[in-house]
Order: C-alpha cells, then sequence, then structure tokens
C-alpha cells in the first residue's frame, strides 16, 4: 500500500491576495452601480433612500480594500483606454455646458479633469478609483439618511440628491467603461516587476509582459521590494505607518499582515475607549463635552473597520486560531458598535 505524499501549498502572499479579491469586489460594485442608480425616461432615477444600502455597503468593502491593499499598487501607471481629444466643434458645445461647473467638482471629477487635459494619461489609478468610492459612499450616505434619520424631505430635495446620485454614477460608469482593460489588468496585477522600468514609466504591457516572461522561464518570484507608501491612505489602515513598517506585497505573507492590521486597528480602539472613560463627559451647564463625543466616534470607526475586515477575510485575520474560538469576541465586538451607533445619533 503506498502513502500518498500530500506537498502543503505556499501560504498566498499579501500582493497575491489583492490582485485576487479588487478586481472581483471592484467590478461587482461596477455592475450594481449600474442595475441600482437606472437612469429613468424623465432623466432622473426611481431608486429611493430605503433601497441603496446594499450598494453601499458593497463600495464601503470595496474603498476599504484599496485601503488595506493601498502598499502594493504603485502610484503611476499609464491606462490603455485614453481620452481622444476633443475637436474644435466639441469644445464649443461642451463649453456652455461646462461653465461655472469647476467649483463644484468633486474631488474625483477634479482629478479626471486633469488627467483629461494630460493626453499621455499618465494617471495614479488607485487615487481615482478610490476618490470616485469615497464621493460615491459619502453622497450616497446623504441620500440613504433622509430614510434612516426619519426626516421628512420634500419632493425638491428627493429629486435634487437622485440627479446627485446620478450624476455620481455616470461619471464614475464612463470612466470605468472608457478604461476598463487597463484598471482591471492594474487591480488584477499587484506588485509588477520594477527592475527594469522606473515607477512612473510603468505601463500595462509592460506588467503582463514581464510576468509571463518569468513564468515562462519557470522562475520563482523573486522579484524586488513592492512597497509604496499613500498619504491618501485612510487613517484606519496605513495612513501613519512609517514607510519602513509598510507591508511587502511579494514577501509578506497575506494572513501575517491581515493579523498585524487587526490588531493595531483594537489597540487604536483601545486607546479611544481608555481616553473616553478618563474625560468628563458633561462640563459647564450640562452640555455633553465635545471632545468626548469625538473619542467614542474614532472608537467606533476603529471597531467599525476592524468589524467590516472580518467580514472581508474571515480566517485570514486569525492564522493561530480558529475563527469559531473568537464568534463571543466579535459579537462582543458588534453589540458594541450598535451600542456606540445608539450613542452618537
Amino acid at each position: 500500500m503506498t502513502c500518498l505524499m500530500l506537498t502543503p501549498s505556499p501560504p498566498i502572499s499579501f500582493g497575491e491576495l489583492a490582485s485576487i479579491m479588487i478586481p472581483i469586489y471592484f467590478q461587482t460594485t461596477v455592475d450594481m452601480c449600474i442595475a441600482t442608480i437606472d437612469r429613468n425616461d424623465n432623466n432622473t432615477i426611481d431608486v429611493m433612500p430605503d433601497e441603496v444600502f446594499v450598494l453601499r455597503k458593497t463600495i464601503l468593502k470595496t474603498r476599504d480594500l484599496l485601503d488595506v491593499f493601498a502598499p502594493v499598487y504603485p502610484r503611476k501607471l499609464r491606462l490603455l483606454g485614453r481620452e481622444k481629444k476633443d475637436t474644435k466643434k466639441d469644445k464649443q458645445k461642451n463649453k456652455g455646458k461646462n461653465k461655472g461647473k469647476g467649483k463644484n467638482r468633486s474631488q474625483s471629477e477634479k482629478e479626471l479633469h486633469k488627467m483629461r487635459k494630460n493626453h499621455h494619461s499618465i494617471v495614479d489609478v488607485w487615487k481615482i478609483l478610490r476618490r470616485f468610492l469615497d464621493d460615491g459612499y459619502m453622497l450616497i450616505g446623504d441620500f440613504q439618511d433622509l430614510s434612516h434619520a426619519k426626516v421628512r424631505y420634500t419632493p425638491e430635495r428627493l429629486h435634487n440628491y437622485q440627479g446627485q446620485v446620478l450624476n455620481w454614477k455616470e461619471e464614475f460608469v464612463a470612466f470605468v467603461s472608457q478604461n476598463h482593460e487597463g484598471i482591471m489588468d492594474y487591480l488584477s496585477h499587484a506588485c509588477p516587476d520594477k527592475t527594469e522600468t522606473k515607477e512612473q514609466h510603468l505601463s500595462l504591457a509592460h506588467i503582463k509582459r514581464s510576468q509571463s516572461h518569468r513564468e515562462e522561464r519557470g522562475e520563482k518570484r523573486n522579484i524586488p521590494k513592492c512597497s509604496y507608501s499613500r498619504s491618501k491612505s485612510s487613517h484606519l489602515f496605513w495612513k501613519n505607518t512609517p514607510s519602513s513598517k509598510l507591508p511587502d506585497g511579494n514577501i509578506d505573507e497575506a494572513s501575517s499582515v491581515l493579523a498585524q492590521l487587526g490588531s493595531a486597528q483594537l489597540n487604536r480602539a483601545l486607546v479611544y475607549l481608555s481616553q473616553a472613560l478618563a474625560a468628563e463627559h458633561v462640563i459647564g451647564d450640562q452640555a455633553v463635552n465635545i471632545d468626548v463625543h469625538e473619542l467614542y466616534h474614532n472608537l467606533r470607526k476603529e471597531i467599525r473597520s476592524f468589524l467590516d475586515s472580518v467580514d472581508l477575510f474571515g480566517q485570514l485575520l486569525f492564522p493561530d486560531k480558529s475563527f469559531e474560538q473568537h464568534y463571543e469576541d466579535i459579537s462582543l465586538l458588534k453589540e458594541t458598535k450598535k451600542l456606540l451607533g445608539d450613542l452618537n445619533d
């Protein structure tokens, strides 16, 4: 009787996990935007404030993934789908339409405006995508609050919010459609090979060529350091982490990085809790201490961020123990988040 020797599969790297997860979540977000925010015959949308919860939650998860994996994506990349230069006729046609819009542009729209002026299309793809998702999350959140806050709103106010949501969705979907191949390849190829080309001159064609060439030669993925610092990353993840302490997408195992990140989130939550409990909750003529309110707000955000990571990564957050062993702990955190939400309201 022969014994079958099973060789354990190597642990997945942080960069490999990014290349698997983000494209799936991003495409799901785009598809859900198209399905949920659909233009009707009156050039507006029929969706109501209580019908966007799932979409907003999906946008949040995708934005969180971009933040979690921010260190493994290069800052500058040449998109394959480039915008064509406007003809003189197009410029005259759009001149009146765009007049006065500069002051009201969202951050993502400003970034796109800069990109359109740069016909080489060397852009920070991560930054643009995150701004789109952040704008959508905040805007749809305000729209959703019309229902959640149980406020009375006029048809005019509802129509105004629906128009803003529609404008964001169409700007986002148009950008993705125009650059879909470039975006998906970028998200699917974390940690490109930088041995031959400087970061700011990376192109998607080079990334795919270098990776396929290594695979043909049977080389191991012992490519150089893969770690990028970002000033626009969320403070809930890597923003305040020194560059030397950021994870390396090629070297570090995904489970160890995620465990480190989760531990940091819970430690920050403990600091906020300790500071809140030590402070005076009521000052003056029975007025609530604003500083304490801010501490509880930050505490809730850290707990929520950790729980979102649990939802996204599950067992990978607990490499040394089974997920079931933490069931009671996670349930307690969920209850704490709910209580803090009630306190905030």
